[in-house]
């Protein structure tokens, strides 16, 4: 009786991952990625900086939203998916040392990853 049981949660899971990964490849193609570094004034890799992604601003004169955010690693390496196709600004921010940086005009599309040159952070830096 036990092993039945099994037998039919297990089926029922392998029925469920197969019907749902069409859906997961789907919504793959219809985004895309952003990926890349963020570096200091000496072209030191930045861990631990925050990475958000920014999409145009709002006609109604509110501030951008961020769409998408990411740690770097001990290596300055960030990479954010699953952002519709657009055109975004991706900002890098260090808190604790007050330093920003950000690139703009990132185009995303769809199925794709974009690199995005390296980000530096400075003090009171606020556009590469």
């Amino acid at each position: 009786m036990r092993h039945m049981k099994l037998v039919a949660i297990l089926g029922v899971l392998a029925v469920l991952a197969f019907v749902m990964m069409p859906t997961l490849r789907a919504d793959d193609a219809a985004t895309g990625s952003v990926s890349g570094t963020v570096v200091d004034a000496s072209g030191a890799a930045v861990s631990g900086a925050k990475v958000s992604v920014f999409g145009p601003k709002p006609t109604d004169g509110s501030k951008p939203v961020a769409v998408g955010t990411g740690t770097t690693d001990d290596k300055g390496a960030y990479s954010i998916k699953s952002l519709p196709p657009a055109t975004y600004t991706v900002a890098a921010s260090v808190k604790e040392k007050k330093l920003r940086g950000m690139a703009k005009d990132v185009v995303v599309e769809a199925a794709k990853e974009t690199k995005v040159d390296p980000i530096t952070v400075k003090e009171g830096h606020k556009k590469n």
